[in-house]
């Protein structure tokens, strides 16, 4: 195989496009813009930071075009750091938020006033919530 590979690579290969990674986690170490939830320090991250410039300087040449983007347990259930990046590349990025019967009430509403509904989903390990 790996004979097949080197031509195809040398002669201008594309991957497919329209892929989809389907789980991606992402963070920083703007801690005063996005600070760690309670419980968790920066020594604790490793890498320091995976900023979405990271993961798609990856995915894009293996033909991924869009990412959906994963909670990462530094921020426990603040996803402000998650909207802000979906916001600035929206054609590429998504969001499945974590939904819960006790903090979906809250999360619900202020996800809808910061990104448009259409940016983000939703799963649950409660009974399923659905948005009105």
């Amino acid at each position: 195989m790996a004979a097949l590979a080197g031509p195809a690579i040398m002669s201008g290969f594309q991957a497919p496009r329209n892929h989809i990674d389907a789980h991606v986690h992402v963070w920083t170490n703007d801690f005063s813009e996005y600070p760690l939830a309670s419980g968790f320090t920066p020594e604790q991250m490793k890498p320091p930071v995976f900023f979405p410039q990271e993961i798609l300087r990856h995915a894009t040449p293996s033909g991924v075009d869009r990412i959906v983007l994963i909670q990462m347990s530094y921020y426990r259930f603040d996803n402000s750091y998650m909207l802000d990046v979906i916001r600035r590349q929206p054609k590429v990025l998504r969001e499945n938020v974590p939904l819960r019967s006790q903090g979906a009430p809250r999360i619900v509403p202020a996800l809808s006033a910061r990104v448009p509904s259409r940016l983000w989903g939703g799963s649950a390990t409660d009974p399923p919530i659905r948005r009105s």
